[in-house]
């Protein structure tokens, strides 16, 4: 059942993903904090303990795995290891419940480390609030970019363009710890604990969270992960995010 729910995407197909039946949330807009006061926002956060922690040495049944024509997902050297074999294909694992269903999160704070394997350019990072073929996109290039999008019906939107980060780690074997705030309506990214990004979007309320590889021009592209963190945090900056219809 995992196999068939794996997420690969390209420009125009995206495969079935479980839906929930439950209305989502609605959001309360948040305005869009500085550099130094998102910085301590997720500082406060991890200064607590995450809420899941995954070090992916063994098969803990909680993501996604398989073998596909367009690469593949699999365990290996006490890693989580994601192949990518057609260009312009991402592919991403879906963190699972123990009945292998998608977990849905509305605020939260992750970060993973994450390691090129192979030198082709290619993107490694996070498909969030997975809702059916919508999600947003948080993505860091091989070669020291990063890239915020979101998927609405089919349509791919850029929320922040591709732009250099000097933090960044470029090559293959160079390990990165990649994290992401999404808070309401706040999307915050960043890359060895330097921000990368401040966007702000409401058109995705809650949903699930996969770690993403991606190939641009050139496959294929590898890469592994390890040290999986997630914290659920409150929305808000501390005020409740959440307003039930």
């Amino acid at each position: 059942k995992a196999n068939e729910q794996a997420l690969v995407t390209n420009r125009t197909k995206v495969c079935a993903l479980p839906r929930s039946s439950r209305s989502p949330p609605l959001l309360t807009p948040v305005p869009l904090p500085d550099v130094g006061t998102a910085a301590a926002r997720i500082d406060d956060t991890i200064a607590s303990e995450p809420t899941i922690h995954d070090d992916f040495r063994r098969d803990s049944g909680r993501w996604q795995a398989g073998e596909w024509k367009v690469g593949a997902i699999y365990y290996e050297r006490r890693a989580l290891q994601i192949v990518v074999e057609e260009e312009n294909i991402t592919i991403s694992t879906l963190r699972l419940d123990d009945a292998m269903e998608m977990v849905n999160y509305t605020d939260f704070y992750v970060e993973v480390d994450a390691t090129f394997r192979t030198d082709p350019p290619g993107g490694i990072g996070f498909h969030f609030r997975v809702t059916g073929d919508n999600y947003y996109v948080f993505l860091v290039s091989q070669d020291g970019y990063v890239r915020l999008d979101k998927r609405i019906q089919g349509r791919f939107t850029e929320l922040s363009p591709w732009h250099k980060l000097p933090a960044i780690a470029t090559g293959h074997s160079e390990v990165n710890r990649i994290g992401l705030l999404m808070e309401d309506t706040l999307i915050v990214g960043t890359v060895n604990g330097v921000v990368a990004l401040i966007a702000e979007d409401s058109d995705i309320a809650e949903g699930g969270v996969a770690i993403a590889v991606g190939a641009f021009d050139k496959a294929p592209v590898e890469a592994f992960f390890e040290h999986f963190q997630l914290w659920e945090v409150e929305g808000a900056f501390g005020e409740p995010a959440v307003i039930q219809p």
